[in-house]
């Protein structure tokens, strides 16, 4: 299939998961067909951490979200042409499905790479870092599980870490700095790639959930 090419409705169905009814939990063992460990990526844009991710770790369900349909039908397209059967999206609002339909303790990494940053102050609202969803992130995880978190807008960071200190579901383990592209079999997302590029530091935090979910 070539990259322009448009995926059939069948086609499509196979990778992206049709909205869930409000208030009703995801079943993943269902979704997927196995019992496999799942990370969730919010907001994937063109994906491609979800993918390549997806495609180094069989072993591993990803199950990502993204409000910008464009995008996950791009993503759905891409997941078509490796045939990639543990990876499943939804294009949705990221913050209201991890809320109301991702079942305590049910992930065992969440993934937020490069929010949008909502620049100007008075849109600051609108962004998806808020002690609320730092709660649901880590009742999504459970105790020990993982949450990765990177951007290249220092004041989101800073903020981001601010929220942090004040949560008690979360634990921060690291922060790193980086100022070129990683080396290795490290997988780069878009946003990061063009941040390198325009000579941008990347900030990284890693945090584990404390919260029991039994």
């Amino acid at each position: 299939m070539r990259k322009n090419q448009q995926l059939t409705s069948e086609q499509s169905d196979r990778w992206l998961v049709p909205s869930p009814n409000p208030n009703s939990y995801f079943n993943f063992q269902t979704l997927f067909g196995n019992n496999q460990p799942v990370e969730m990526e919010i907001g994937f844009g063109k994906g491609a951490f979800i993918v390549e991710s997806a495609e180094q770790n069989p072993t591993i369900n990803y199950f990502g979200l993204e409000h910008e349909k464009k995008y996950a039908f791009h993503t759905a397209s891409r997941l078509h042409r490796r045939k990639l059967a543990n990876c499943k999206i939804l294009a949705a609002d990221g913050s209201k499905i991890l809320n109301l339909n991702i079942m305590p303790g049910s992930l065992n990494a969440l993934h937020l790479y490069f929010p949008d940053p909502w620049w100007k102050t008075r849109h600051h609202k609108r962004r998806i870092m808020s002690s609320l969803f730092l709660n649901c992130v880590a009742r999504s995880l459970g105790r020990g599980k993982q949450f990765h978190m990177a951007t290249d807008v220092p004041e989101y960071f800073h903020n981001t870490l601010k929220l942090l200190e004040n949560n008690s579901g979360l634990t921060l383990l690291k922060v790193w700095h980086s100022i070129q592209m990683p080396t290795g079999n490290s997988i780069v997302t878009n946003f990061e790639r063009k941040a390198y590029t325009r000579g941008r530091t990347v900030n990284r935090l890693l945090a584990i959930s404390s919260i029991h979910t039994n």
